[in-house]
């Protein structure tokens, strides 16, 4: 299969960076995009792909995403973008403050829907494009919730309508929209949120079965919200 070029958020760690390597192994391009530039900068010494140092909170800002897109341009025509850069938020409901729930949703469902639309000139004209989005189980209608998770949860239910809606909005223009909902991945991130919990599935073993979903899933699913979860959820 020809190598595509595809462009991963939240590279810098956990499933983002198992997410590279996965998909470098398989023959593709990469571009890594994190705000953490020295992580970015390990990652790039250890596989060979491109890297993106940047806030995507600032990408509605034109004057600070001129270099992002100038990256992006060189870099080359997207054949896929994983949004998977997020944040998880544990707290309690009535502990919440507004500047705390608005960050949440500024990482988690801002950044990736108005990267999406930043992208759309330099998706691959004429082609198919695959847009991912890592949403949670914890934002998929009917799941177990958990408490402290309230705003996360509702931030990632936003992003998988997004996708929902954008598949419609797209339809006819060989742009694919796909969220996966994850269960519990033994990452930093989860470690931060949940010290001591130890989720059964692994970083490199959820970025594989992503990876290939990615690549190919555009074929069977388009607006669809997809429980990805192991037996421990």
């Amino acid at each position: 299969m020809k190598g595509k070029n595809v462009l991963v958020t939240g590279a810098s760690r956990g499933l983002g960076r198992a997410l590279c390597k996965e998909l470098v192994a398989k023959g593709h391009q990469v571009l890594a995009v994190s705000r953490n530039e020295s992580a970015l900068h390990l990652l790039k010494e250890e596989i060979n792909c491109a890297i993106l140092p940047f806030d995507l909170v600032k990408i509605t800002d034109n004057q600070t995403a001129d270099s992002f897109r100038q990256a992006v341009a060189n870099f080359g025509p997207l054949d896929v973008l994983i949004n998977n850069a997020g944040q998880l938020g544990k707290e309690a409901f009535s502990a919440y403050s507004i500047h705390q729930a608005k960050e949440v949703f500024e990482i988690n469902f801002f950044a990736p829907a108005f990267l999406i639309q930043q992208l759309d000139t330099y998706f691959r004209p004429n082609a198919a494009v695959h847009i991912v989005s890592i949403a949670s189980m914890g934002g998929f209608q009917g799941s177990k919730k958990f408490p402290g998770l309230s705003f996360y949860s509702a931030s990632k239910a936003a992003l998988s309508t997004l996708s929902e809606v954008l598949a419609e909005e797209f339809s006819g223009r060989q742009r694919y929209f796909n969220t996966l909902c994850l269960g519990s991945v033994q990452t930093e991130m989860l470690e931060e949120a949940f010290p001591g919990y130890q989720a059964q599935t692994k970083p490199a073993e959820m970025a594989a079965w992503i990876a290939e979903f990615a690549l190919e899933g555009y074929r069977f699913f388009n607006g669809k919200t997809l429980p990805v979860a192991g037996l421990d959820v």
